[in-house]
């Protein structure tokens, strides 16, 4: 008797949102201001990201910096890329070589991420900006795990429900 194991396979559109993942040597402040600028919106320093580390048991604020897109029912978060004062935790493990995680989420995320990516690219200075997608994609872009999708889900679920700004934007 043969027994099957079936596979999962994660399709990009059923993330609830997008990744960017940015080099610079820019502050988020600075990376905030000089994207404002190109896109025409208004970033602002708002309540820390707090993510959940099932390894660790802990949980790890990030600072964040966000635009709420009320009339589009987007939001985008600017979030560095590793924790400021534990320097070994990391937003997400897989992109360890990344400075800024840029996370888009709303109504219609999907059809704006690339457009986003383009304005990330104008910014002076930015050295490096790609989107990143589940494993499983097929894609020939970088990469990351389902239990880190689900992990970083449940943190913008959390951050959605604790943040008034974000009443409007659905996920």
């Amino acid at each position: 008797m043969e027994k099957k194991i079936g596979t999962i396979k994660i399709e990009y559109e059923q993330m609830p949102f997008s990744i960017i993942g940015i080099n610079t040597p820019l502050s988020d402040f600075q990376l905030a201001y000089r994207l404002q600028e190109i896109i025409g919106c208004e970033f602002e320093k708002t309540d820390s990201f707090a993510v959940y580390k099932e390894k660790q048991k802990k949980e790890f604020c990030f600072d964040c910096i966000m635009h709420v897109d009320n009339c589009n029912g987007l939001a985008y978060m600017i979030l560095p890329a590793v924790h400021k004062e534990e320097k070994s935790v990391w937003l997400i493990n897989s992109l360890k070589k990344i400075d800024y995680v840029l996370i888009v989420f709303g109504r219609d995320y999907r059809e704006v991420t690339e457009d986003m990516r383009a304005a990330v690219k104008k910014v002076k200075n930015v050295v490096y900006a790609n989107i990143f997608y589940p494993e499983g994609f097929g894609t020939k872009t970088k990469e990351f795990k389902l239990d880190e999708i689900m992990s970083i889900s449940k943190d913008i679920e959390y951050f959605k429900e604790t943040n008034k700004a974000l009443e409007d934007i659905y996920i």
